[in-house]
């Protein structure tokens, strides 16, 4: 059995620089499940002109009890090459941080063009019911080294990344969790050290 991706949005294949027109430069390049569902990442598919860089790397949320031809249930398009666009133009990795839930938890994207050093990491929250997923974007990070690989290492709580250039090799690890508050906002007026209490969530 088969399921598709059909129509594929301008956004997603890329445009042709001189017409405008709709370009074919994606395929798949990432994929990653958690509970029932599937999620695939788009990537530049041989294109070696400009016009790939009008592309945005777009994720596919599909039921993993799917049947011939049914269509994927979502999709979010992240912000490409086009003026102003963040660059996440293709999907490198995928990694799921699951919340203990059957489907939900945060779905990490690694993204960028493949000719450029930078990277960034997109945030996507998961989870739901096949009536009513929640597939929605929520943050982008700029990643400190251009990595290409990445996994979720549950023993760490981390995203681990690794990066090579000709004379050395690069492991990094990213904390998942976010600053939610900080209480009390405000120190005491006088010099001096001070304890501010931060709670975090991932």
């Amino acid at each position: 059995m088969g399921t598709s991706v059909s129509p594929c949005p301008q956004a997603c294949e890329g445009q042709l620089a001189e017409t405008g027109l709709q370009g074919h430069f994606s395929t798949f390049k990432a994929v990653a499940v958690n509970g029932e569902y599937g999620y695939v990442g788009s990537a530049a598919a041989g294109c070696t002109t400009p016009d790939c860089a009008l592309r945005a790397g777009c994720i596919w949320v599909f039921s993993l009890d799917f049947t011939d031809n049914q269509n994927p249930l979502a999709r979010v398009e992240l912000s490409g090459g086009q003026p102003g666009g963040l660059g996440e133009i293709d999907v490198h990795r995928m990694a799921i941080l699951s919340d203990g839930t059957q489907n939900g938890g945060f779905l990490y994207a690694l993204t960028g063009a493949s000719t450029t050093a930078a990277a960034r990491i997109v945030k996507i929250e998961i989870g739901g019911s096949d009536t009513s997923p929640i597939f929605r974007r929520v943050a982008s990070y700029l990643a400190a080294e251009p990595v290409r690989a990445m996994l979720y290492a549950p023993d760490l709580m981390a995203l681990v990344t690794a990066s090579m250039t000709a004379t050395t090799t690069t492991y990094t690890r990213y904390l998942p969790a976010e600053v939610i508050s900080v209480s009390p906002k405000y120190g005491p007026a006088s010099a001096g050290a001070y304890t501010r209490p931060l709670s975090s969530s991932t």
